[in-house]
């Protein structure tokens, strides 16, 4: 089902019965309910790393949140994916992947630290 979430979207009363949960939250459930399953561990595993990579699209711009520059609490946030995403990795496809992005995103945390410290009030946007 989580492979089809895309078409499910498209279902009005389907997605309204499934609350238009979208395929990360979904495979998330399915994990969370049976973590033996590989299959739905690699589904959900691709669909953070689309995320992570879709976050870093615009480096060295900045890693985004959505379609706005990560704020520091976002940040946060993307790194406990990004460790959730390595716990998830027990063949270590993406191994060099976390280690560039994580990289990335320690600097870009780095100048919005800095830019937070020189503008307390720009964080709050950006």
């Amino acid at each position: 089902m989580g492979k089809l979430i895309g078409s499910v979207d498209r279902i009005t009363t389907l997605g309204k019965r499934l609350d238009w949960i979208g395929a990360r939250a979904l495979f998330g459930k399915c994990y969370a309910h049976k973590p033996e399953n590989n299959e739905v561990r690699l589904l959900l595993l691709k669909k953070i790393v689309s995320w992570l990579e879709f976050c870093q699209h615009e480096w060295p711009s900045g890693i985004l949140y959505g379609m706005n520059g990560a704020t520091l609490e976002q940040c946060q946030e993307i790194e406990h994916e990004v460790i959730f995403a390595k716990s998830l990795d027990r063949e270590h496809r993406y191994a060099e992947f976390f280690v560039q992005f994580t990289e990335k995103l320690l600097e870009y945390k780095a100048r919005k630290t800095q830019l937070h410290r020189l503008h307390p009030i720009c964080d709050s946007q950006s």
